[in-house]
């Protein structure tokens, strides 16, 4: 919240892109008028959440959800995007988290499972490159966003996608 106010005093916009662990941070900052862009990461659906996460975190993210959707709506927040990540095999996990962010644009990130790791990730648990190529969906088309994101799928991934990777490639 600091930090955010700072940057507005400063006359810069900011946009937050988070887990939606902390839903009363979001609620605070958009009710002082610190974010112009959400983008909250929705990472499969909400009956296997805390399982892929490792951690409880679907209660405190539906609410996070229901803070952006609200603020949208009324005009508070200019812009919200649903990050989803689709990992492989979880294809069908899609119409259920495209239903529960119905209102938001929906960005999607390719996710890759933990235990992959690529040529030259010595001690990685997951090749950090193959899993932050993200793409924007507008309408039909696909938009190259990013070539890299730092948003993993746990604490655990972050760790050692971090520590592994070199810290051009740990830039989003």
């Amino acid at each position: 919240v600091h930090l955010a106010a700072a940057a507005r005093n400063m006359g810069l916009s900011v946009g937050l892109h988070t887990n939606g662990i902390f839903p009363r941070v979001l609620e605070d900052l958009i009710g002082r008028h610190l974010v112009e862009m959400i983008a909250l990461d929705i990472k499969t659906t909400w009956e296997r959440y805390d399982e892929l996460l490792e951690l409880t975190a679907a209660d405190a993210v539906k609410q996070s959800l229901a803070v952006c959707k609200r603020a949208k709506a009324d005009g508070s927040l200019g812009t919200c995007q649903a990050v989803v990540t689709l990992f492989r095999g979880r294809e069908d996990d899609l119409p259920s988290i495209a239903e529960a962010t119905q209102g938001l644009d929906l960005v999607l990130q390719q996710g890759v499972a933990a235990g992959f790791a690529g040529a030259g990730w010595a001690g990685a648990d997951v090749d950090a490159a193959a899993f932050s190529f993200r793409r924007r969906t507008t309408g039909a088309s696909i938009v190259d966003e990013a070539d890299r994101t730092n948003s993993p799928m746990s604490l655990r991934v972050c760790r050692s996608s971090l520590l592994s990777s070199p810290s051009s490639l740990a830039s989003s």
